[in-house]
């Protein structure tokens, strides 16, 4: 049975290769035309979704202290608002990366948030996660928001560069 560390590399591999293989060569919208985004959103969605469904199957350790529990709701609370301001940033556009796929304009704001956080939403999922198993007494699953703010700093370069007008 896969462990929520590797759904969730497994997620980001499946969307990294999507965002590459258009950003590459226009694949998907070559091949499938303005139904291109569909494809991508119905390739990544699944393993996302299974990903997700993961992390709730984790059982509690134990009950999660007073002190970690209100570090927790800080933690959730925090990436929702960072989510929520790299959402504003660069625009509805960014779920699903529907900007790559000509759906809307892709409207990048080259500075930090917070003059550091240069990936706000990937952080953002990165803090909730964190705060989520705090709060939930899921201890296990530190090591996986960890990761995934590495794996999601990696496929945020991918689609950045998939981003780039071609030459």
């Amino acid at each position: 049975m896969m462990r929520p560390a590797q759904r969730l590399a497994l997620a980001v591999v499946v969307n990294s290769a999507s965002v590459a293989t258009e950003g590459w060569c226009g694949a998907w919208t070559r091949v499938f035309g303005h139904r291109a985004w569909l494809v991508h959103a119905l390739l990544i969605l699944p393993p996302w979704v299974w990903f997700l469904r993961s992390l709730a199957r984790v059982p509690p350790r134990r009950s999660a202290s007073p002190a970690p529990a209100a570090a927790g709701l800080i933690g959730e609370a925090g990436g929702l608002g960072l989510v929520v301001v790299g959402f504003r940033r660069l625009g509805l556009a960014a779920a699903v990366n529907g900007d790559l796929f000509g759906l809307m304009p892709r409207k990048p704001d080259p500075r930090p948030v917070l003059g550091v956080i240069r990936d706000p939403v990937y952080t953002g999922y990165t803090a909730w996660l964190a705060g989520w198993a705090l709060r939930t007494g899921r201890l296990r699953l530190l090591p996986v928001a960890a990761e995934m703010l590495v794996l999601l700093t990696l496929e945020a370069r991918i689609e950045d560069w998939a981003a780039r007008p071609k030459k």
